[in-house]
């Protein structure tokens, strides 16, 4: 059953460009206005159109995959890149006018500074990789904002605080584990409110344009 439902689906899409209706999809409605959607409405007949592109617009496996293992590795040294940041703003707060790549308690722990850079390093970038991966997540469709949200963070959080504490970013201490969640939490609702309101105006232009389509037609 399931192989004739593909195969149907394999006829119903043939000649039509996937990748072009895969591409920056944000909704069913921006897909019909294109011709590539069109195309493909017309070829669904009184087939129920919402419902089937809308499976068709989750995204694929192999699509996935692809993208993972893609900002993976752009996500190592941006993690790296990061890391160097931290131990910046680290630096600042030890305020004794030094430079330090590494904390001293992580050079302790690893015996010279240079195995504790090597690290921290390490950690960094398998932070960066681990951010750059999760971040798909904002783009599977079938998904709510609440959904994506939810797990995203509690991937940021399996990811941070375990390298943050290893690293010795962040006091081993109640107070200073706490202030550590705090400011995390904060930046990531930051981040998360300034994306919110970058789609909300994507959508809202989207929308727009949909109208001013529909107007023409």
């Amino acid at each position: 059953m399931r192989r004739d439902v593909n195969k149907k689906m394999e006829n119903i899409l043939n000649g039509i460009d996937k990748n072009t209706i895969n591409s920056g999809k944000r909704s069913i409605e921006q897909l019909l206005s294109t011709p590539e959607g069109k195309k493909l409405a017309e070829r669904l007949g009184n087939i129920d159109k919402n419902k089937v592109i809308d499976q068709f617009m989750k995204m694929d496996p192999a699509e996935m995959k692809k993208k993972l293992i893609g900002r993976g590795v752009i996500g190592f040294p941006v993690g790296i890149a990061i890391g160097y940041v931290i131990t910046v703003i680290i630096s600042i707060c030890i305020g004794d006018g030094v430079f330090h790549p590494v904390t001293p308690e992580l050079v302790n722990k690893m015996g010279s500074e240079l195995n504790a850079i090597l690290i921290q390093t390490g950690l960094s970038g398998i932070m960066g990789t681990g951010f750059a991966m999760a971040s798909v997540i904002w783009e599977i469709d079938s998904w709510s904002l609440v959904k994506q949200s939810g797990i995203y963070f509690a991937i940021a959080c399996v990811i941070m605080f375990p390298i943050s504490y290893f690293a010795n970013w962040m006091p081993h201490s109640t107070g200073g584990i706490l202030s550590y969640v705090g400011i995390f939490v904060a930046i990531f609702l930051a981040a998360w409110a300034a994306q919110y309101s970058v789609w909300k105006r994507k959508i809202k232009k989207m929308n727009e344009g949909i109208k001013e389509n529909n107007d023409m037609n």
